[in-house]
Formats: C-alpha cells, sequence, structure tokens
C-alpha cells in the first residue's frame, strides 16, 4: 500500500524538515525509538492530553502470548537469536510458535493478530525503545550494562533507569540478570522479581550467587 492509498483511508502526511514547526495535534502518540521523549513538540502535546506510546509498547499490550525480553549493552542481539532457536527447535513437533523481532528482524506488532497463548515472542528491546515503557515483559533479560549510547541520553544514569524498565513494570515475573556486571547484580538486589543470575566465568550455581541467594528463584 502506498502514500495515496493512505490518504484515502483518511491519513493525514505532515513531511519534509520542518514537519514539526506546527507542534503535534493528536490524541495518541507513537514515538519512533530515534526521538527523544523529551523533545519540545512531543512534550508539549503531553502536557495537553496527548498519550505517548509506541509501536512495541502496543505489541506488549495486545500480545497474547508470553513475551521474553532482552536488553543490554552488548550481546542482546546474540541472546535473543540463540533464544529464539532454541525454543524453534523445542517447538519443531508442537502446534507451538516461537517469534523474535523488536530491535531487530520484521516488526512484530502486524503478527500479533496470528499469536496464540501457547505461542513465545522473543524480544530484543534497546535503551531508546523501553525508556518511556510502561509494560514489561513476562521474563526479562538484562545481559549486561556498560557506558553506552551517552551521545543520545543525557547521562549515565537516564541510560540505567531506561533499562530498569524492562523489568519494574505490570506483566514482569522474572529477571534474569549477568552476576558477573556490577550494574546488572545492583538492579537485581533491588528487584522484587525472582531472579536468575549467570555467569561467564563460574559453572556452579552456588559460586555465582553466594552473597545473595536468597533473592534467587
Amino acid at each position: 500500500e502506498d502514500y495515496q492509498t493512505y490518504t484515502e483511508k483518511g491519513a493525514k502526511f505532515v513531511l519534509g524538515e520542518n514537519y514539526l514547526k506546527d507542534g503535534l495535534d493528536a490524541d495518541y502518540i507513537f514515538r519512533s525509538p530515534g526521538f527523544r521523549p523529551d523533545l519540545a513538540e512531543i512534550s508539549s502535546a503531553v502536557k495537553n492530553g496527548a498519550v505517548l506510546s509506541s509501536e512495541m509498547e502496543l505489541f506488549f499490550e495486545i500480545c497474547p502470548c508470553l513475551i521474553i525480553g532482552i536488553t543490554g549493552s552488548d550481546g542482546k542481539t546474540t541472546t535473543t537469536t540463540l533464544t529464539h532457536l532454541f525454543l524453534e527447535e523445542e517447538f519443531k513437533d508442537t502446534n507451538r510458535r516461537a517469534y523474535v523481532g523488536g530491535n531487530i528482524g520484521a516488526p512484530l506488532l502486524p503478527l500479533a493478530e496470528e499469536m496464540t497463548e501457547n505461542d513465545i515472542a522473543v524480544v530484543e528491546l534497546s535503551s531508546f525503545q523501553i525508556q518511556t515503557m510502561r509494560r514489561s515483559p513476562c521474563r526479562a533479560v538484562i545481559t549486561n550494562v556498560t557506558p553506552n549510547h551517552l551521545n543520545w541520553h543525557t547521562d549515565m544514569d537516564e541510560y540505567i533507569t531506561a533499562k530498569c524498565n524492562i523489568c519494574r513494570h505490570a506483566g514482569a515475573e522474572m529477571l534474569v540478570a549477568n552476576a558477573e556486571n556490577d550494574i546488572t547484580r545492583e538492579i537485581a538486589k533491588n528487584s522484587d522479581l525472582p531472579i536468575t543470575y549467570f555467569s561467564s566465568k563460574k559453572s556452579s550455581y552456588a559460586e555465582i550467587v553466594p552473597f545473595f541467594k536468597e533473592n534467587c528463584k
């Protein structure tokens, strides 16, 4: 479908270099991950009653199946891809399906209608995507957090806060965190969720979490 098709359906396009010069007059704003949520035009629209959302947040709201959300400064694409492949192998002789998307691959929102409650969606999430989200995946994974994207985020604290959104809202039931990373370990220790820690240096779970086993499930 092209520009004319959507126009005929009632869509209004405001394009060009100065497309925001007259502000945003909308009830709902779906923010592209590349736009900061505190952009003046977005902030003004929200103050005037607009609801700020995103494609990914809408997917979380309507998705009927369990969502595994994976974020991190490094390794999230590899972890997301491998998790999806493992699930595909697990489901190969069943009527269940494993979907993959988010910050990689094709958008998942158009596929939500075909998903069932028996399926699993594996979603890679960037800090840009989850910074303003008010829902979390059922299973949240943080591979690590190190200084990253600080040319976009105002500082390291904002970056860490954005990453924490993956496990702080409704929907979250479990957090998987890196025991070897100081920031992810601290996030996990301050979370009320059941925690599973992993380590790239130790093979025994008793070695991985000797000081905070009581927070692990």
